[in-house]
């Protein structure tokens, strides 16, 4: 699912930039999405599960996670009293295209394990005081909508991201690299991003269309990629499978149905893409837990 930057009525378009504290996980945020925007979450309080391009972290309070422009990611298993302080930015907001490699030095920690970094940075790591204090200075100025707020935002993103270069990526952390370890860093980091855009655009593809029957071939060929490498590198990204994934897209149109109209159980099965009402009545009670009657009478 792919989500678009908010809008507020402040943030003019030539300053793409939103900042938040949600309780819990909210709308979109609650199945697997991606934007193209980058993201700093912050844990406020409370634990939950991070899932980031197939690999799951432990989410706990204070932690930071730095989520890479279209990585596909997911906030999970939230308990009742979860906070989570939400970042999205245009990477243009710090690095316009042509910039100098000065510039593109702010966005390397979102470059993940392939650049050095860490997409979870610790609460009790070092400097976390003072990014803390950036993040929360950011969401403020946000807020306040001063004549002076997006140059103050601009200024305290690009103090929070020095921080990180400075804590994270020093050559003691990270490892100094040759000009052929650079280049071939790149040159996975951009194997990376075209297999995630594959997933991704497969993963689109199902959603608009999961009422339809669809084959795996089909899923593969709107991927680009061979049966074998696209089940693999779904399940990676996703830490599920193209089918799983699929009737859960199923289910979850089925869930709004029973609770927004009231439409024949029958009938709503088969206008989710489900062939008969004994597979949709198996799906919903093994990953609901209850049938879709009780889950429409509750």
């Amino acid at each position: 699912m792919k989500r678009s930057l908010k809008q507020s009525a402040w943030t003019p378009k030539s300053f793409p930039f939103y900042a938040e504290t949600v309780q819990g996980v909210q709308g979109e945020s609650r199945a697997l999405h991606w934007h193209r925007e980058l993201e700093i979450s912050r844990i406020r309080r409370g634990t939950a599960r991070q899932l980031i391009n197939g690999r799951e972290y432990e989410a706990r309070e204070g932690d930071i996670f730095l989520i890479d422009n279209d990585e596909i990611h997911l906030l999970f298993d939230e308990p009742q009293n979860l906070q989570v302080q939400v970042l999205l930015f245009d990477p243009a907001l710090v690095c316009t295209p042509g910039a100098d490699l000065f510039d593109q030095e702010y966005l390397r920690p979102f470059s993940g394990e392939t650049g050095g970094y860490a997409s979870r940075l610790p609460a009790d790591g070092p400097g976390m005081e003072e990014m803390r204090r950036c993040l929360d200075e950011m969401e403020w100025q946000f807020r306040f909508h001063g004549a002076e707020s997006a140059l103050m935002i601009k200024a305290m993103l690009l103090q929070f991201l020095a921080l990180v270069v400075r804590h994270y990526g020093s050559p003691a952390l990270r490892g100094e690299k040759t000009g052929l370890q650079e280049a071939a860093g790149e040159r996975e980091r951009q194997r990376q991003r075209n297999a995630t855009r594959g997933i991704r655009l497969a993963m689109d593809f199902i959603e608009a269309e999961y009422a339809q029957p669809i084959s795996l071939v089909r899923m593969t060929e709107i991927a680009g990629m061979s049966v074998s490498h696209f089940c693999s590198t779904f399940r990676k990204l996703t830490n599920t499978t193209p089918n799983e994934f699929l009737i859960r897209c199923r289910l979850a149109a089925a869930k709004d149905k029973l609770r927004a109209t009231e439409d024949k159980i029958l009938e709503i099965a088969q206008s989710c893409g489900f062939e008969t009402l004994s597979n949709f009545n198996r799906a919903f009670l093994n990953h609901v837990g209850m049938t879709p009657g009780e889950y429409r009478r509750s």
